[in-house]
């Protein structure tokens, strides 16, 4: 029995510990992220001169979130790997960016994202913007399907999940507390970030309002809404100036 206390103690002594090497990194992965939307705002929306520019600053990010990392690496779970297949993904997103290729680039960056998100959630930490990835996800999924010349061919019940998967995600965020502080946003940064969070909400609900009438015209003109309310928020995220000023600089 004492040795079965014993061995508890030590789990959550190591799972303490880890939480808190945890939380170091939470600095830095901040940084990279704010490097990182650039890129994908760019990317996303086809200005691949401007991804290359912001491509910079995202390399700088990306070295100094590995010099923490290395610190804690050994008490994560399987992060070495992890990260190392970010940097390969990374490597890939840049090159498809030099070869102005959107679309690969896209995929790339969003692997890249994908292998940080599921790093954060094994080591069990909170974060905002994860929760944004996960809506865009469930937006991208619902704009690609709608705005599909072959939607006619689907049946509608098909498509109505994939709109309560916006809305489940969109309470998710909702129900998320974010730490203003860890952005460091000015007070006319928070007054911009409330407006257009309230804007999101509504284009999602006018998304959501408008698949009762199983019109894909007006479903698509709503999704294409949604999703630009949604690239708007997640822009605020960004350090667009300090992409542009280290490129200026570099």
């Amino acid at each position: 029995m004492q040795s079965i206390i014993k061995t508890l103690c030590i789990l959550s002594l190591i799972f303490i510990i880890s939480s808190c090497n945890n939380e170091v990194l939470k600095p830095a992965m901040v940084e990279f992220d704010q490097a990182f939307i650039p890129v994908f705002y760019y990317s996303y929306i086809g200005d691949m001169e401007a991804a290359d520019r912001a491509m910079l600053l995202l390399d700088r990010k990306w070295q100094q979130l590995n010099i923490e990392f290395d610190k804690h690496a050994m008490s994560t779970h399987n992060g070495i790997e992890t990260f190392q297949m970010i940097d390969a993904w990374l490597e890939e997103a840049n090159c498809a960016i030099q070869n102005k290729d959107s679309s690969l680039a896209l995929i790339q960056l969003d692997h890249a994202r994908y292998e940080m998100v599921d790093f954060r959630w094994r080591e069990g930490m909170t974060y905002y913007l994860d929760k944004l990835w996960d809506l865009e996800a469930t937006i991208d999924i619902a704009v690609q399907t709608v705005n599909d010349p072959l939607l006619d061919l689907m049946e509608w019940p098909e498509f109505i999940p994939m709109c309560y998967d916006v809305e489940d995600a969109w309470k998710e965020l909702s129900n998320t507390k974010m730490d203003e502080r860890v952005f460091n946003f000015t007070p006319e940064q928070k007054k911009s970030l409330a407006t257009r969070h309230a804007d999101l909400a509504f284009f999602i609900k006018n998304f959501l309002d408008t698949i009762d009438c199983a019109d894909s015209c007006k479903v698509a003109e709503a999704a294409n809404q949604m999703e630009a309310a949604y690239l708007e928020y997640m822009y605020l995220f960004g350090d667009f100036e300090s992409t542009k000023s280290y490129f200026a600089t570099n």
